[in-house]
């Protein structure tokens, strides 16, 4: 009988220096003494280890480490029972997926490097490093998972792409708007994300594959008028864009050489630059204050720890606000000037607040709240909350 590989979390907090919270897959074999462990020592998401796979002499182990969100990045690894060795297959700057041995020395993975997700082959070394570069085996095949029959000789795999597209819905005074008084405005063969509109609403920012890389793109908010502007052209993956309150300047954050980082272009275009937040290692979605003077947004800084920091884009200067083991993210403001952001640090994903010159946060929701957005007049806050059967406003 196979064994069988399994993907779990452990989480710990000690007084002193904050510490990344551990994701870790085990292996339950018999006998015992054959039971492994392999720790992922960045701080991941939840379920961020998965897809593991058994070697054919049942040695070695590979995995998926990384974020599983569709617009985001992760990374193959290999682990030796015998010695407890591990080696990095690939880098984490692309999506790589379902790892599947050949045989013993041999894998093939899918990643979407390039236009579309497609089979890719590595040798590895007896050192648990890549023999080479990888070898591409399919082109434009759009695959999302590869699976190889018992002799290796056959290979099925499933194939196409996710599409999301753009609809707007009026709010109505007399009733809920349903499906039949919802209007399309894109109708592309493309995932579709992160929307923000313009303050005087006449223009989207959008992150869409349509290209074959996660862009941003300019459209109007009116479906009839079916002009497109590329506002960014390159081959890295970009995310999270958010128009300044004067609509002349965009920030949005992109994976490139080696992490995430915000970037700013122009909302007319032109060359984006990335904005200067000091030693952080990496840095996520950002949000404007109503009188464009910050930038409130998820920082992480060389011991792995994610908190909420600020910046002021006249004079660069960065303010950190929290300091907790847990992950403080989605920064946002409050309309009373606040910032509210969602963390982990009560064992709970809960939406805190604190002023915007520091001091102690303070809950102002239950657990098991995630996206939330505030209500013009800052009486009600809305919310996700994530519960046992479904996900609930």
């Amino acid at each position: 009988m196979h064994s069988a590989a399994c993907v779990t979390n452990r989480s710990a907090r000690r007084a002193g220096p904050a510490t990344a919270s551990a994701s870790c897959m085990w292996s339950a074999r018999s006998p015992p003494e054959r039971t492994a462990k392999c720790c992922h020592s960045r701080r991941v998401k939840r379920n961020a280890l998965r897809c593991p796979a058994w070697s054919p002499n049942e040695e070695l182990v590979t995995w998926v480490a990384g974020w599983h969100r569709e617009y985001e990045t992760s990374a193959i690894s290999v682990l030796r029972l015998a010695d407890g060795a591990t080696g990095l297959i690939t880098d984490d700057r692309l999506q790589h997926l379902n790892p599947t041995w050949v045989d013993d020395e041999r894998i093939v993975y899918v990643v979407n490097r390039g236009s579309s997700r497609d089979l890719w082959l590595q040798s590895l070394t007896a050192d648990l490093l890549p023999r080479g570069p990888p070898l591409r085996l399919t082109t434009g095949v759009g695959m999302r998972q590869a699976s190889l029959s018992p002799d290796r000789s056959k290979l099925a795999y499933s194939k196409g792409r996710r599409i999301s597209n753009v609809w707007r819905v009026p709010i109505l005074a007399d009733r809920p708007a349903t499906w039949s008084d919802a209007q399309q405005v894109t109708f592309d063969q493309a995932w579709v994300e992160f929307i923000d509109i313009s303050l005087d609403g006449t223009q989207l920012v959008v992150s869409s594959d349509r290209s074959g890389n996660k862009d941003l793109w300019l459209l109007p908010a009116d479906p009839q008028v079916p002009e497109r502007v590329q506002l960014t052209d390159t081959p890295y993956p970009e995310w999270g864009p958010t128009w300044s309150p004067n609509g002349t300047e965009i920030v949005y954050y992109a994976f490139r050489d080696g992490a995430r980082s915000l970037y700013s272009v122009a909302a007319e275009g032109g060359l984006p630059e990335r904005i200067d937040v000091g030693a952080l290692k990496e840095t996520f979605i950002a949000s404007w204050s109503p009188d464009g003077a910050r930038l409130a947004f998820r920082g992480t800084d060389a011991n792995n720890n994610n908190d909420i920091y600020t910046l002021e884009p006249l004079s660069g200067t960065v303010e950190r606000l929290t300091t907790d083991p847990g992950v403080d993210l989605f920064a946002g403001w409050a309309p009373d000037g606040s910032i509210t952001f969602v963390s982990t640090r009560d064992g709970n994903s809960r939406i805190w607040r604190i002023s915007v010159e520091g001091g102690i946060p303070e809950p102002i929701s239950g657990p098991g709240m995630s996206y939330y957005d505030w209500a013009p007049d800052g009486r009600y806050l809305y919310a996700i909350g994530v519960h046992a059967r479904a996900d609930d406003i």
